[in-house]
């Protein structure tokens, strides 16, 4: 009496065979990868990257030394509506500088952040459309801080963060 040994496949083999089989199927349908961009001549394509120039600074009052970038001093009762394009940090205050693509022009501005700009900003996503109002300054009433002044602003926006 012989006793012939069978092979039997491991689980792991049938699996490995399985997915090398799904794998080739994904493949002969992925479609075949662009060669070359089209672009219609009725799109407008817009530069993207930190290089496109900022049209003017907004501030809140005016500097002491005339600023090498344009500037325009804000008023209670301002709204700024565009789309939160990105924010930078730099300055001696590392606070940070908030760029908006203003609706009206589709020009780039700036806005300096401040205590209560920073919070609201830090909530929104690049890209948010956003309507920033200036109230003006008030007196801080706790903390801290009471009894300096501090800018204030409401702003409304579209995209918030993912948390």
């Amino acid at each position: 009496m012989s006793k012939e040994k069978t092979t039997a496949r491991s689980f792991a083999e049938e699996g490995l065979e399985q997915v090398t089989e799904e794998t080739a199927a994904i493949a002969q349908e992925a479609p075949a990868p662009l060669t070359e961009v089209s672009t219609t001549e009725e799109e407008e394509l817009v530069q993207v990257g930190g290089l496109e120039p900022v049209e003017f600074f907004f501030r809140t009052s005016a500097p002491k030394k005339t600023p090498k970038q344009p500037y325009q001093i804000l008023k209670a009762g301002d709204v700024i509506k565009g789309v939160f394009e990105r924010s930078f940090t730099s300055g001696k205050f590392k606070n940070p500088t908030y760029l908006i693509r203003v609706e009206s022009t589709g020009k780039l501005v700036g806005l300096p952040g401040t205590g209560s700009l920073n919070k609201a900003m830090s909530k929104l996503a690049e890209g948010s459309k956003v309507q920033i109002h200036y109230d003006g300054m008030s007196q801080i009433k706790n903390g801290e801080w009471a009894g300096n002044d501090s800018h204030n602003f409401r702003v409304f926006g579209n995209k918030l963060k993912a948390r």
